[in-house]
């Protein structure tokens, strides 16, 4: 089978149809593999997308093909989350919802074919037809490790290596440090590149503060707290896309009235660790995500939503 790896941007829960067909020419089943499949109605495919969503050349387009059957019997492949060790985890989005892990007894084609038959595809020669056709995927898509989702990833935190400097740009001896910077949560953290995890934070609460374009120097943002302790950091970017970038998340931070987080619909399975160091978040949305039971909420004063 190949690949379905599609191109369609993951930052939606619609799965993008026009993708698939725009790449349907290079996404066809051989005869070999489509006869295969229909010489038993146990058997069938799943097409997976990686979890970039990009294309990869036709001539790779196999690395991560499945031919699936429900029947668990010697010579079949159950496409089971154990059936390939050295495979990726599998991830499964249906059209509308959040992405989600297969659990280990999870069969995907089992899903496919549950997923068709609430659609009203009786009968099991018209399921295992319509799972052979890749435009399934703008219904129901499969992905080989987690899907990196750019709108999501930028909700949760952005971070980068940048030019920092702090206080005043008129005192001459405030220069410019090349540092870790991090903005998550309600916060702004600055570190040391190498001692980023263990050394000295900068920590800078923004709710309420200030996010400012410094004309004076390319791609340059001032960030300030607020209040008569006010501090302030010029950060440094590399393009004008990372200024605009972070210039807007900063500004929706600065301009908030409730210390709130909105973390939804990001298919987390772990709290960021960066979130707890904003210290005045009073509320956080955690609405359609795969999280665990995590401690660290019990010991915040935080309204929860999940």
């Amino acid at each position: 089978m190949s690949s379905a790896l599609s191109s369609a941007s993951l930052h939606t829960r619609s799965l993008d149809r026009k993708t698939l067909l725009k790449h349907r020419l290079n996404q066809q089943l051989q005869p070999a593999d489509r006869e295969w499949v229909r010489a038993d109605l146990h058997r069938g495919c799943i097409h997976v997308h990686d979890s970039l969503g990009s294309l990869p050349p036709s001539s790779s387009a196999g690395s991560l093909s499945r031919f699936c059957s429900t029947d668990i019997t010697p010579g079949n492949q159950d496409c089971g989350q154990d059936a390939v060790k050295q495979d990726p985890t599998l991830y499964v989005q249906l059209h509308g919802e959040a992405v989600r892990r297969l659990s280990p007894d999870e069969r995907p084609l089992q899903i496919q074919n549950d997923f068709l038959f609430k659609l009203g595809f009786k009968d099991p020669w018209r399921v295992q037809e319509e799972g052979l056709n890749t435009e399934i995927g703008s219904l129901l898509r499969f992905y080989a490790g987690k899907p990196q989702s750019i709108e999501s990833s930028e909700r949760v935190q952005l971070s980068g290596t940048y030019n920092v400097r702090k206080g005043k740009l008129q005192l001459p001896v405030n220069r410019w440090t090349r540092r870790q910077v991090i903005l998550c949560g309600t916060c702004l953290i600055v570190s040391s590149v190498k001692e980023s995890q263990i050394g000295k934070m900068h920590i800078l609460p923004l709710i309420g503060g200030k996010v400012e374009e410094v004309k004076k120097h390319n791609h340059c943002l001032a960030f300030s707290s607020a209040g008569p302790q006010s501090q302030t950091y010029y950060v440094s970017f590399d393009s004008f896309t990372e200024h605009l970038r972070w210039h807007r998340h900063a500004a929706k931070m600065v301009s908030q009235r409730i210390n709130s987080v909105d973390l939804s619909c990001c298919s987390l399975e772990l709290l960021p660790p960066n979130l707890f160091y904003s210290h005045d978040l009073t509320h956080l949305n955690l609405k359609h995500n795969f999280l665990p039971a995590d401690h660290r909420l019990h010991n915040i004063s935080v309204f929860v939503i999940e």
